[in-house]
């Protein structure tokens, strides 16, 4: 036992560096009892099966469970029944990883007599059934944690399917073992199919890094069948062990619906729950066959029980068709909401067997009422109650029943709405089977009034305050005003009203509206009244200030217009310089460029006082600097102007052909293409306040002096060949052996003679007479 495992842990870690994909796995579940598991699991069309019985561990470990999601995986099946000889829990996961559980139940006897050793960990599945047609079978793969490394080894797992019945053949059956090699009498064994023996039926899950099923290795899908005799009753043991020791598990998978005969079935499946629900719900008539005829095939049925066809539910056919080919048929029984309190009605189908009588099969149609709802009575309500709530009640159906509200009011029997006007509002109830049913409400929104007014404010002392509503109320409301013990002298109801006080102080007016049942909130205003000859009880001055302005020096005359004879000028900020505060037309003066805020306050007497504001924003004059001028040989020039503040832009005159670097740039390079003298304008502009200065440039072309050709010549006199371009030019000897003499030292072809032989370099000159000079030299 112990090599087995230290064998298993070292492929374990080998499998560990193949693969780290993700995988889909079998799904196992153990929450049915063994019995559940055979008559809703296993058991197909044509059988019937009694006394299931399971010897086991039905507990953590289990060593039974159904299982799932086959077809994501290389099982061979979707679902079905697995039974262990260690726990089914640890049957899904990648091959890497090792199931070995020592589950410590009994061994199975059935089993030592077939494997010659001793068994352990047993679990054994048992039941009697009766066949209605001559062969049974159900499909199954067996797989185990022996393989590979244990195969023709004493540690030979195994597992046995027993059937004790009449033998068609003659004599009876006695726990034969129908787990054989197809078309052999050879059972299925670790031994008997492996990759060396019977390989077409064996799957080497670890050479396959599998990643969905733990097993190491396991056989393709078999076929488990045996001659029987229709009607008769059977029994069949399914059974697994681990042999020799506990130690590594083996599974056998058996498939779903597999257990059957070929016997005409009928299966009812509902669409939902355990009937069919009038006007809901259906449920689906299904004819099975198990092996598909090579004609069509009529099934004949009969129909009884206590709902009526084409009444209770749509009309369905006395026979249904199985087509050539083709394992089953169906059909569907849809029940009619009739909105008859009728109680669970039933459909039952008799098909004859092999038995000479009948298999039934019963379809059950649940009773169903006709869905109402009711949305409540109509309010009507202030717009400041808000919200109401509107409540629906429903009748019949089948639940749960939904509620939902138009017009933005949400879902549930119960909503809350603050519609601004008068809404209706719809509710639609939705029960479990679709049913629907509406109702309608409507909320009366009755707009509260305002009670907004006005009030005079401040007043001086027995003045008249002026109180006018400007609410939305009409004048049959109901107007509450509280005027803080002032004196009426004048309104009633909505108003206008007079009111003064004889008493200086602050006084609170409120107002209340309330019309067609609905009140305003309460609106509140202050009135300030002073007392007669207070600073506020005067007559203020009218101070002008004159108007903003913005001016291109730091110093301006302020343009004030006094009202009475008292005023004085302040400044903000405060660096002003007001020659003279107390006069509304002063010189100021400030010592930085910006925005300044003049204000001129005039004083009638203690407390009345007015002012008045000007804004002046003072920016500082450019002083434009174009730099200096001159003259160029060539046609580009550096302009050297110097910037003061603002924005400088240069221009020119004649402006065809200039080219400035940056126009913006006081010092910035100017081309031009044709020979003259240009003037440059460098003009800044600092808010609106410019000023411009000019420079002259001269451009000329330079000259290019070409001398000619060096040249050798036989006699003691030349014609020279220097080409002109542009300017005077004029000829000068640089060197050589004796005199020269020119005929025109002012022609680039002249003449000239020499005394005596010798090598003569002259040069050749020009001058355009802008002080631009270009010379070559040429040697004869």
């Amino acid at each position: 036992m112990e090599k087995k495992s230290l064998f298993k842990i070292a492929v374990m870690l080998t499998g560990i560096i193949f693969s780290l994909q993700t995988y889909s796995q079998l799904i196992i579940t153990t929450g049915s009892t063994p019995a559940q598991m055979v008559q809703n699991t296993l058991l197909g069309p044509g059988i019937s099966v009694s006394n299931v019985t399971f010897v086991g561990s039905t507990s953590s470990p289990y060593q039974i469970g159904e299982f799932s999601n086959g077809n994501t995986t290389n099982l061979g099946m979707d679902q079905g029944i697995v039974m262990s000889s260690g726990d089914v829990t640890q049957i899904p996961g990648p091959v890497t990883n090792f199931a070995s559980t020592s589950v410590g139940t009994a061994g199975i006897p059935e089993i030592d007599n077939i494997a010659g050793g001793t068994s352990y960990d047993g679990a054994k599945l048992e039941f009697d059934f009766i066949p209605l047609d001559n062969i049974i079978q159900f499909q199954y793969v067996f797989g185990s944690e022996e393989y590979p490394e244990y195969v023709n080894s004493s540690y030979n797992d195994a597992f046995v399917f027993l059937i004790t019945g009449p033998n068609p053949s003659g004599g009876n059956y006695t726990d034969q073992n129908i787990a054989l090699i197809p078309f052999t009498t050879t059972p299925v064994t670790i031994n008997n199919v492996n990759s060396g023996s019977n390989s077409a039926y064996y799957i080497d899950n670890q050479a396959l890094n599998g990643q969905t099923i733990v097993l190491d290795g396991f056989t393709t899908v078999l076929i488990a069948q045996a001659d029987v005799t229709a009607c008769q009753s059977y029994h069949i043991k399914i059974a697994i062990a681990d042999i020799g020791d506990s130690a590594f598990d083996s599974d056998v998978f058996l498939k779903a619906n597999s257990f059957s005969t070929d016997a005409l079935d009928i299966v009812i499946t509902y669409s939902n729950g355990t009937s069919a629900l009038e006007g809901c719900s259906t449920a689906t008539v299904t004819a099975t066959v198990g092996n598909a005829p090579a004609a069509p095939l009529v099934v004949n049925y009969t129909i009884s029980g206590t709902s009526t066809n084409g009444t209770d539910f749509a009309t369905i056919p006395s026979s249904i068709t199985i087509p050539a080919g083709n394992t089953s048929a169906s059909f569907t029984i849809s029940p009619i909401l009739d909105g008859i309190a009728e109680g669970t009605e039933t459909v039952i189908f008799a098909l004859p067997n092999l038995c000479g009588g009948f298999s039934y099969d019963t379809v059950y149609i649940a009773n169903n009422t006709i869905l109402s709802v009711n949305a409540g009575l109509d309010q009507t309500i202030c717009a400041s109650a808000m919200p109401a709530t509107l409540t629906a009640t429903s009748a019949g159906g089948v639940a749960p029943v939904s509620f939902a509200w138009d017009n933005g009011a949400g879902n549930g029997a119960s909503v809350q709405v603050s519609p601004a006007t008068t809404t209706t509002y719809t509710v639609t109830a939705t029960d479990a089977c679709g049913q629907t049913s509406t109702d309608q409400v409507t909320v009366n929104v009755i707009v509260n009034p305002t009670s907004t007014f006005t009030a005079t404010t401040p007043i001086c002392q027995n003045d008249t305050c002026t109180v006018q509503y400007l609410g939305s109320a009409s004048s049959g409301a109901s107007f509450t005003w509280n005027f803080g013990g002032a004196t009426v002298l004048s309104g009633s109801g909505i108003g206008p009203y007079s009111i003064t006080w004889g008493t200086p102080g602050t006084y609170n007016l409120t107002l209340t509206v309330t019309e067609n049942g609905c009140a305003s909130t309460l609106s509140t205003q202050s009135v300030t009244v002073n007392a007669y000859g207070s600073p506020q009880c005067c007559i203020l001055p009218t101070p002008n200030a004159g108007p903003d302005k913005s001016v291109c020096f730091l110093t301006t005359n302020l343009e004030g217009i006094a009202s009475i004879p008292t005023g004085v000028w302040t400044c903000v900020p405060p660096t002003a310089n007001i020659i003279t505060n107390s006069d509304p037309t002063s010189l100021v003066i400030v010592p930085t460029d910006g925005v300044y805020t003049f204000t001129w306050t005039e004083t009638a007497n203690p407390g009345c006082i007015a002012s008045d504001e000007v804004v002046i924003t003072f920016n500082q004059q450019p002083v434009a600097n174009a730099g200096t001028g001159g003259q160029t040989c060539s046609h580009s020039f550096n302009l050297n102007g110097l910037a003061s503040v603002g924005i400088g832009t240069w221009t020119a005159n004649p402006a065809t052909g200039v080219t400035f670097g940056n126009s913006n740039n006081a010092s910035t390079n100017v081309t031009v293409t044709t020979d003259g003298v240009y003037t440059f304008t460098w003009t800044e502009n600092n808010n609106g306040c410019t000023n411009a200065a000019s420079v002259q440039v001269t451009f000329t072309t330079m000259p290019v002096a070409n001398a000619g050709p060096n040249a050798a010549v036989c006699l003691l006199s030349n014609t020279m060949q220097a080409v002109a371009s542009v300017g005077v030019g004029t000829w000068t000897v640089a060197s050589g052996p004796g005199n020269v003499l020119f005929n025109d030292y002012n022609s680039p072809t002249s003449n000239i003679n020499v005394g005596i032989t010798g090598f003569y370099t002259l040069i050749w000159t020009e001058d355009n007479g802008n002080g631009c000079t270009d010379q070559d030299t040429v040697v004869i």
